[in-house]
């Protein structure tokens, strides 16, 4: 679940929930957490950038990380 604001003309920025359970995030306890993501809309295409900084014994390394996404209707 998220929400992304429109900025500009292809330009979005916002937040989504995100349910994680693995090995090297929280001791491999499942966990939920706010994912920011910004978007550049291509057309039929969007690029989506988001990071997920360190923070202390629960996420012991910062990730960043580039992903496409096509979107089924307009």
């Amino acid at each position: 679940m998220g929400y992304q604001y429109k900025f500009f003309d292809n330009w979005r920025f916002g937040a989504a929930v995100l349910a994680v359970q693995s090995k090297t995030y929280n001791n491999g306890d499942a966990f939920i957490a706010p994912l920011p993501i910004l978007t550049y809309d291509l057309g039929a295409v969007k690029l989506n950038a988001i990071y997920v900084p360190k923070y202390g014994d629960y996420n012991r390394f910062a990730v960043f990380g580039l992903y496409f996404s096509f979107p089924l209707a307009r």
